[in-house]
């Protein structure tokens, strides 16, 4: 798979301008102000987005996904935002449905509204609010009860792709040695810990070495 340029990689679709946001918004909440988590989302999604697109991937995961996501991060700058992948996964369905999610936090008092800054909770109560009382007409408790599965999918979806962004996606009696070299070292885990990262290949080598 060939990268991009780095022009068309960092500047298309204004993606330089979003992280620019994003690395602004960071610095001051370290996840605090739901505004401020909006533009860390937009950035990331428009990420996320473009490297599924270039991996030709449909999911965010996966080794093409990964290497594609951790070049583009380190590029822009995005790498310096660190934060868990469920939170990842609350901003992808957040985005799915924004325009809804604005419209109903707008209805809220200020101070109700000014309590939900994290992704998380709002989509935990933008749901709840939209949830269908199990006291309701025939028919709605069941309704209710499909958006309790939905949320408990939701949920493991998010464990699975953490779980499968984690795994080491290498064949090493199939793939080529530099494949999994190029593999490795664009690992998100491995880019925000290099100096570790050398020392345990260091480590691997002498280990390797000595058998």
């Amino acid at each position: 798979m060939t990268l991009p340029t780095n022009e068309a990689f960092v500047n298309g679709d204004d993606g330089i301008a979003l992280v620019q946001a994003a690395r602004a918004a960071w610095t001051k909440i370290k996840g605090q102000h739901w505004k401020d988590w909006l533009a860390v989302g937009r950035a990331y999604v428009h990420g996320s987005t473009l490297a599924m697109r270039i991996a030709g991937s449909n999911r965010p995961f996966g080794r093409g996904y990964q290497r594609v996501f951790a070049e583009w991060a380190t590029r822009t700058g995005f790498d310096i935002i660190q934060f868990d992948k469920p939170t990842r996964s609350v901003l992808r369905k957040i985005f799915d449905h924004l325009p809804e999610i604005e419209a109903w936090l707008a209805t809220l008092q200020r101070n109700k509204r000014r309590a939900l800054n994290h992704p998380q909770a709002v989509l935990k109560a933008w749901r709840a609010a939209h949830r269908v009382p199990t006291t309701a007409a025939p028919g709605q408790g069941m309704r209710s009860q499909l958006q309790s599965l939905i949320e408990q999918n939701d949920r493991l979806t998010a464990q699975l792709d953490e779980r499968r962004d984690s795994a080491l996606l290498v064949k090493f009696d199939s793939d080529r040695s530099e494949d999994i070299v190029a593999a490795l070292v664009n690992d998100p885990a491995i880019l925000r810990h290099r100096s570790k990262a050398v020392k345990i290949f260091r480590e691997v080598a002498r280990c390797l070495e000595g058998s």
